[in-house]
């Protein structure tokens, strides 16, 4: 009769388990997709996603929420929002997401002088001086300009050279 009590004790146990795991699950937020939601996100993952698809999105209206999230308790949100920030803005404000706090802070406040330099309509510089608008269209015309160039076509005489000269 021991044994009896003892199995149903432990399978209780595990339905009750079972139920609070199901109970947990169910209450975890998934990731939205839309990055003006996942920048606000508990899970570390969907802000560190939200950051990468704003920068690739050109999402400039998501700057202050990318700034915010430089500040984050998690080393990881703050090296991805670090690099979608330099990706999206052209400026290495000097962040590093190991630095001190008082070393994250003044490259914050050098994206905070960028954002409000672009929100009142002013061309921000970049890191190399030029404004944004005029470095993205630089490098969209070199593409644009640049041919696909075919792989170098070797001549069989230099080829028949090597390998005479090899041992």
């Amino acid at each position: 009769m021991d044994s009896n009590w003892i199995s149903r004790l432990a399978l209780a146990a595990v339905a009750l388990f079972l139920a609070s795991c199901a109970a947990s699950c169910a209450s975890v937020n998934p990731c939205t997709g839309d990055p003006s939601v996942d920048l606000l996100h508990d899970d570390p993952k969907c802000r560190m996603n939200a950051a990468v698809i704003a920068s690739e999105k050109k999402r400039y209206d998501l700057l202050p929420l990318l700034i915010e999230n430089l500040r984050h308790r998690s080393g990881d949100v703050r090296l991805i929002t670090g690099v979608a920030m330099r990706r999206l803005t052209g400026l290495d404000a000097g962040f590093r997401s190991y630095s001190s706090l008082a070393e994250r802070d003044r490259a914050i406040e050098k994206w905070k002088d960028w954002w409000d330099a672009y929100r009142r309509g002013r061309q921000p510089a970049t890191a190399t001086g030029a404004p944004v608008a005029d470095e993205r269209d630089r490098h969209d015309d070199q593409r644009r300009r640049t041919p696909a160039r075919a792989p170098a076509q070797r001549d069989d005489r230099h080829e028949a050279r090597e390998a005479m000269s090899r041992p």
